[in-house]
């Protein structure tokens, strides 16, 4: 069966919540499977981090469209890191399975761009379409406020880029309060990279989840195809 990019899913967060929302789904061969960049190992109840044979190539067939990547650019409350080798646990997991070693939150502290296995997920990031197939590039913004310097850049590299390609770029921002989010932006970046990201800002408030964000975000995607995004 060939598998073919839906979205790319890129997140801060350290819950399992969207792994669980496929796990519950992925029986029906119509729903899209989903890739977290972790593979079976050695060890039953682990899953290693494999990000190349497990995200694998990019395909773009919009005809598909069965396959979604998540990338938890902070790691997550089901990985461990145990010389320089990171796991999981496998889909479903039981939980009165006892580990060996107790799972935890990576980073612990400081969240270290460069490290293994962050560097692997942020260059996926850095480097990842933000559409299938459409000639302008739609990014959705669910509940982050742009304080993580490197993720900032890496929206500012692509805004670039695709400026240099005479490519558009657009970030459908959601938010409670958008207009705080794109004050803290102002705040921290120079006035000419701030102008960037800025008018690439298409803003709306709301709750996710709404029926209002869900009204006004089809309305945002009509114009370019409301088929073909990609989420954070």
């Amino acid at each position: 069966m060939s598998y073919c990019i839906d979205h790319d899913i890129f997140t801060t967060n350290y819950d399992i919540i969207i792994e669980k929302y496929h796990w519950d789904r992925e029986k029906p061969d119509n729903f899209p499977r989903l890739k977290t960049g972790f593979e079976p190992s050695r060890d039953p109840y682990l899953h290693e981090f494999q990000p190349k044979s497990s995200y694998g190539n990019i395909i773009y067939d919009a005809s598909i469209r069965n396959l979604r990547r998540l990338f938890k650019l902070h790691g997550s409350i089901d990985q461990k890191i145990e010389q320089y080798v990171a796991y999981k646990y496998p889909p479903g997991f039981r939980h009165e399975i006892q580990l060996a070693k107790d799972m935890m939150i990576f980073p612990v502290a400081e969240k270290y761009i460069t490290q293994f296995p962050y560097y692997d997920l942020y260059n996926y990031f850095r480097n990842a379409p933000w559409t299938v197939g459409t000639q302008k590039e739609t990014c959705i913004v669910i509940g982050f406020s742009f304080r993580d310097i490197p993720i900032t850049n890496a929206f500012l590299g692509h805004i670039i880029k695709n400026e240099r390609n005479k490519r558009g770029s657009k970030i459908i921002l959601i938010d409670k309060d958008t207009k705080s989010v794109i004050k803290n932006l102002k705040i921290q970046l120079p006035k000419d990279d701030f102008e960037k990201i800025s008018k690439t800002i298409d803003p709306i408030d709301g709750e996710f989840g709404s029926s209002s964000v869900f009204k006004n975000l089809e309305e945002s995607l009509v114009p370019i195809d409301k088929n073909t995004f990609s989420i954070t």
